[in-house]
């Protein structure tokens, strides 16, 4: 696969956005919103990757290309937590630690607090989003091979993905957000761009312009949409309304690219 200057554009305003989120800059409360956007680029990702390759291969490319920084990442904080916390503390730190080293730090967290929670100790609540994309990869060899030569099923599965996200939200917004069986749609969107790219001509170029002016219209957007993480409803809550204008503005993006002069500049 051909390395893409507008993707890792597009990924480091996602993590720009959380880092500012959790920074408490001033117009960055919805900032939370990188991780849907990481979400949709994963999923293109995998499966640019995965039609490439076989699913050893692709195994093997996400074990080297995180594993190592990912374990040293967990060992450094529980270490330096030993050294510089309460035990009642340290222990909430190696709880975490030992549901992160088997990539289900998601189910820890959900099972626990609201991600939104500021009163508990979670030096590793940002390892819910690997654990989601972890438990995803495991699906990739059993069902993208299926979907990519079954586009109506793979909308399908979308919207059926989506809407089940959406009813969960209303019930338990901390089940949607953190259980990967709720996220899956914003990946498989990434992977329909994925699949539909090499088979869809493309628009000609005041077309793409106009459809670049209309993602980067709903990208701004996340700024100005109310969001209320812990409300019970699609169009406050989240994942909700902001999460589906977050998804289809990036999948509009790596469909038709940024402009070369804009990823030079």
């Amino acid at each position: 696969m051909l390395f893409q200057i507008d993707i890792q554009i597009i990924r480091g305003i996602s993590v720009l956005l959380v880092l500012l989120f959790h920074l408490e800059i001033y117009g960055f409360s919805n900032g939370f919103l990188g991780v849907d956007i990481f979400f949709v680029i994963s999923g293109y990702l995998m499966a640019k990757i995965y039609s490439e390759s076989d699913w050893r291969y692709f195994y093997r490319r996400r074990i080297i290309r995180l594993l190592p920084a990912y374990f040293v990442m967990i060992l450094f904080t529980v270490t330096a937590a030993a050294v510089v916390t309460l035990p009642v503390d340290f222990n909430q730190v190696l709880s975490q630690s030992q549901m992160s080293l088997g990539f289900l730090a998601n189910i820890y967290f959900w099972d626990s607090y609201s991600y939104f929670d500021h009163a508990s100790f979670r030096p590793l609540l940002n390892l819910w989003s690997i654990g989601v994309e972890a438990q995803f990869f495991l699906l990739v060899p059993f069902v993208f091979y299926f979907l990519e030569r079954n586009i109506k099923i793979l909308f399908v599965l979308i919207a059926v993905c989506m809407i089940a996200c959406f009813v969960i939200q209303q019930i338990s917004p901390k089940t949607a957000f953190f259980l990967t069986p709720f996220r899956i749609w914003q990946f498989l969107f990434g992977a329909l761009v994925a699949w539909t790219e090499c088979r869809t001509k493309l628009p000609r170029k005041h077309q793409k312009l106009l459809l670049l002016l209309a993602s980067l219209m709903l990208m701004t957007s996340l700024f100005l949409l109310p969001v209320s993480p812990d409300a019970k409803s699609f169009s406050l809550g989240h994942p909700g309304l902001a999460s589906l204008v977050a998804t289809l503005a990036v999948s509009i993006i790596l469909l038709i690219g940024i402009p070369k002069t804009l990823c030079r500049s």
